[in-house]
């Protein structure tokens, strides 16, 4: 309701002022068209305000930008945000659909000469603890893989654990450590609290850790949708529609305060369980009430092989 009544405020404002913002333009800058930037577009237009004319740009076919404050960009997606930091110095730029680790990283790698702000892909460590805390309400140990590149993660999470009822074991893979001995360093956490990193979490160990971990019958919180899909427990996550909604009012605060809201989590999530894991570690997840805009159950099958 909350947020109903701050985008109609955004509205009405942006509307009494859009006389003296005729010279703002929207791009929004996607990498390729496919299934995910179309979602976005699609979700995109249906939120967009009356007024709010926009173009989208292709990554291999950008044109001379329009580096001017009132131009405002929106970067789909890590490679289109590099390509336009290095192209833009005075116009703002929006991150929507890349994590908060490659986020920080790009602006570390590149001078911050511009106004850059994000709607991050990933969930809020806060909504993920509030999932363990459901399930595991007295005590529980979280367990942590991370490797260099997510070592943020852990900072994070030493930070955002202060106020929940957990310990954390935390182990970092290297060269020195495989996947499996990594994994046999939280045997004793109670859930493997995943986060996005392609150098643990990737198509050739991903199966591996859902099976060692469901043998063990230590459940895992994923960071993505499919990520439950394919064994996780559960997961908090934000789906494209609500992040195009967000955006929207992104822009909107912008063009009124001519700044950009601090690069943040998104407000709206959802909660997404897979019932034939939740069955088979038997944890009864629908026993519990959760703090977000819908709790959906899935029933992908799930098949641990001999």
């Amino acid at each position: 309701m909350r947020t109903k009544l701050f985008i109609t405020f955004l509205l009405f404002l942006a509307s009494s002022v859009a006389s003296t913002q005729s010279n703002e333009h929207v791009f929004v800058a996607i990498p390729e068209y496919n299934a995910i930037t179309r979602s976005y577009l699609q979700a995109f237009d249906k939120h967009k305000y009356q007024s709010s004319n926009y173009k989208v740009l292709e990554l291999g076919k950008l044109p001379t930008l329009c580096d001017k404050p009132s131009c405002v960009y929106i970067a789909v997606g890590h490679t289109v945000l590099k390509e336009l930091r290095q192209r833009l110095r005075q116009a703002p730029i929006i991150s929507v659909l890349t994590s908060s680790l490659v986020y920080y990283q790009t602006l570390e790698e590149q001078d911050a000469h511009n106004t850059v702000s994000a709607i991050f892909a990933e969930p809020s460590l806060r909504h993920q603890l509030d999932i363990v805390m459901r399930l595991y309400p007295k005590q529980a140990n979280i367990g942590l893989l991370y490797s260099e590149k997510s070592e943020q993660s852990l900072i994070n999470l030493k930070h955002a654990i202060k106020n929940y009822p957990f310990n954390i074991i935390a182990v970092k893979i290297d060269h020195e450590k495989t996947i499996a001995q990594a994994l046999e360093g939280i045997k004793k956490a109670d859930v493997l609290l995943a986060v996005p990193d392609s150098t643990i979490y990737n198509s050739g160990s991903l199966r591996y850790i859902i099976l060692t971990t469901y043998r063990r019958e230590q459940p895992i919180i994923g960071f993505s949708e499919n990520f439950v899909r394919s064994g996780a427990l559960g997961t908090s996550y934000t789906d494209i529609d609500h992040i195009a909604e967000e955006t929207i009012e992104f822009i909107l605060y912008y063009q009124l305060y001519k700044k950009l809201p601090e690069p943040d989590y998104a407000k709206k999530h959802r909660i997404v369980f897979n019932n034939a894991v939740a069955n088979s570690l038997n944890i009864p997840v629908r026993d519990h009430e959760f703090a977000a805009t819908d709790v959906d159950y899935i029933n992908e099958s799930f098949h641990v092989s001999n």
